[in-house]
C-alpha cells in the first residue's frame, strides 16, 4: 500500500481553488448555509453535469469541485448526469446554518468491482482559536480500509491519535478520522493496513497553519492508478 499514498505529503498542503456560485431551486441568489460539491469519479468520457431541483446547476470533472452554493434551508433533488442520463441521484435535507459537502465518488467492493455514490458531509465550522487547525480524514475511493495515525514534533515525533478503521464500503456511509482540533504546526499522518502495525505510508513532517479546517478526501482508485487525495480548506 506505500505505493498507493506516495502523493499524499504533497497533496496534504495543497489548497483546492473552487469557483464560487450561488444558486437556490428557482436559480435566484440565496444564503442561509454553505455546500460544497466534488467530483471524485475518475474515468468518465466527459464531465458531468449537476442539477438541483430539476435545474441545471453546473458542470466539472473528476479532481474539481464547487462551491461553496449558498442555498436556501429545505429539502432539494440532487441529481448528476453524464451524457444526459442520471447516474448518480439523492433527496438530500439542508438545514440553516450549516455547512455541508457532497461528494460523488468510487466505493469498495472486492479489489475488481467497485461501486459509484453520493455522500453528504457535515462540516464542523464552529469558530477556531488562532493557534489551533482542524483536521478529518474522510474515505471516498476504491480502496481498502485503512487506519490513521497522527504524529507531532519536527525533530522527534511522538504519537497524538489514531483513527480505526477508516473504510469506504459499497454498502455503507464512508467513515472518517476525526474532525479533531490540535496546535497548530508539524504533524505527521501514517496510514497503516487495518488491524496492523505495518506502516504503508508515513507523510513526513508538514506544518499546519492555524485558524483553518482542513479535510482530506481520499478519492479514485488505486487498482487503475486514479487514486490522488482532494483537500477542502475552510477559514474559520
Amino acid at each position: 500500500m506505500k505505493k498507493l499514498f506516495t502523493a499524499i505529503a504533497i497533496l496534504l498542503l495543497s489548497v483546492t481553488v473552487t469557483a464560487n456560485a450561488a444558486i437556490k431551486g428557482n436559480g435566484e441568489p440565496a444564503g442561509n448555509f454553505d455546500l460544497t460539491v466534488i467530483h471524485g469519479i475518475p474515468g468518465l468520457p466527459m464531465p458531468v453535469d449537476v442539477f438541483v431541483n430539476g435545474g441545471f446547476a453546473f458542470s466539472f470533472d473528476f479532481n474539481e469541485s464547487v462551491g461553496p452554493l449558498p442555498l436556501e434551508a429545505g429539502d432539494y433533488l440532487l441529481e448528476v448526469k453524464l451524457d444526459g442520463a442520471v447516474v448518480l441521484d439523492a433527496e438530500v435535507t439542508l438545514e440553516e446554518g450549516m455547512n455541508y459537502t457532497v461528494i460523488a465518488h468510487e466505493t469498495f467492493i472486492d479489489g475488481v468491482d467497485s461501486g459509484i455514490k453520493l455522500s453528504l458531509f457535515d462540516n464542523n465550522t464552529s469558530p477556531l482559536e488562532h493557534d489551533k487547525i482542524r483536521l478529518t480524514v474522510r474515505h471516498t475511493a476504491d480502496a481498502p480500509a485503512v487506519d490513521a495515525a497522527l504524529l507531532r514534533g519536527w525533530w522527534f515525533r511522538w504519537f497524538v491519535t489514531k483513527g480505526i478503521d477508516i473504510s469506504n464500503a459499497d454498502d455503507a456511509m464512508p467513515t472518517q478520522f476525526g474532525p479533531a482540533d490540535y496546535w497548530r504546526g508539524v504533524l505527521t499522518a501514517q496510514l497503516l493496513p487495518t488491524g496492523t502495525s505495518d506502516v504503508a505510508f508515513d507523510s513526513g513532517r508538514i506544518f499546519f497553519e492555524g485558524g483553518k479546517s482542513y479535510t482530506v478526501y481520499a478519492i479514485g482508485s488505486i487498482f487503475d492508478g486514479t487514486f490522488t487525495l482532494f483537500v477542502q480548506t475552510i477559514d474559520l
